[in-house]
């Protein structure tokens, strides 16, 4: 469902992106690690709660190793896809 239908569909309830990105290392950098796109969540979650969610990214090739994987909780207005 693109952004602007699940808009009017949820309007009155919380949205949010989470933002997936990979890292070398345990500390997020939001200007060094690489942006994999997003996951839209509808309706808020209170202290102690999950969900879970399934998605699909596409790697760049010619990346091997070991990565951490965080994820950046933001409310729909805050969220910015990165530049690079």
């Amino acid at each position: 469902m693109d952004r602007a239908k699940c808009r009017r569909r949820h309007r009155g309830q919380q949205l949010f992106y989470d933002a997936v990105y990979l890292s070398r290392d345990q500390f997020f950098d939001r200007e060094a690690d690489t942006y994999l796109g997003y996951v839209y969540h509808i309706g808020g979650l209170a202290s102690g709660e999950s969900y879970t969610v399934t998605q699909s990214f596409n790697i760049a090739s010619g990346l091997s190793g070991s990565f951490y994987v965080s994820l950046l909780r933001t409310a729909e207005t805050e969220f910015r896809k990165p530049t690079s």
